[in-house]
């Protein structure tokens, strides 16, 4: 699972990572992470003082991973606001669909500021974007670090709610309703949605 080049804090990084995303929380110990990483156990101590530390480093890993694909994929979009919207429904989309949208939600208030940390300059150009095309109002970019992580926060409820039996298609649909800058028009909107769920069927 992990390459001789890596540190044997990568390693454990890495094993902690693919845990979480095949078994959730379950047997989440540094005996179980350090089997995996083919460590010994005291090689654990060596970088983290308890398997929370790990957690976050593993947080932190997958969101930066995550949001690397989301940018490589909607760097060719020539609809920067629509490729601004994309990013939040396709993270909606594959952690509604993945163990790991429980272990993220154990620490809402690290994934905000590690996804805020990782996604907003590339959310910021978007919109500086959108606004340059007339696509939205120049008033949008004010207090626009605020907005994002109220975005953030709206999506850890919209995870919650799904975690708790809501259906996610209906929960991601509805947010991107909210989270689409006040003022577009209500045809786009209507565009934006039904082009999201055509480009990501085969995710749902």
């Amino acid at each position: 699972m992990a390459s001789n080049k890596l540190s044997s804090k990568e390693k454990l990084i890495d094993a902690a990572v693919y845990h979480l995303n095949t078994e959730g929380l379950n047997n989440f110990t540094a005996t179980s992470l350090t089997r995996a990483a083919n460590l010994g156990y005291g090689t654990f101590y060596k970088y983290f003082s308890s398997t929370e530390d790990v957690l976050e480093d593993a947080i932190k890993k997958r969101i930066s991973d995550w949001s690397h694909l989301i940018s490589e994929s909607n760097k060719n979009e020539p609809d920067r606001l629509f490729a601004f919207i994309e990013a939040f429904y396709k993270t909606i989309i594959e952690l509604s669909n993945n163990l790991s949208m429980r272990w993220l939600l154990e620490k809402p208030n690290y994934f905000v500021e590690v996804y805020f940390e990782l996604t907003f300059p590339h959310a910021k150009k978007d919109v500086e974007s959108a606004v340059e095309t007339n696509q939205i109002s120049s008033d949008y970019l004010n207090n626009f670090e605020t907005i994002f992580k109220l975005y953030l926060w709206q999506m850890c409820g919209a995870l919650s709610m799904v975690d708790e039996g809501s259906n996610y298609k209906d929960i991601a649909l509805t947010l991107i309703k909210l989270i689409i800058p006040y003022g577009t028009d209500e045809v786009k909107i209507e565009q934006i949605c039904k082009l999201l769920e055509e480009r990501n069927s085969n995710k749902i």
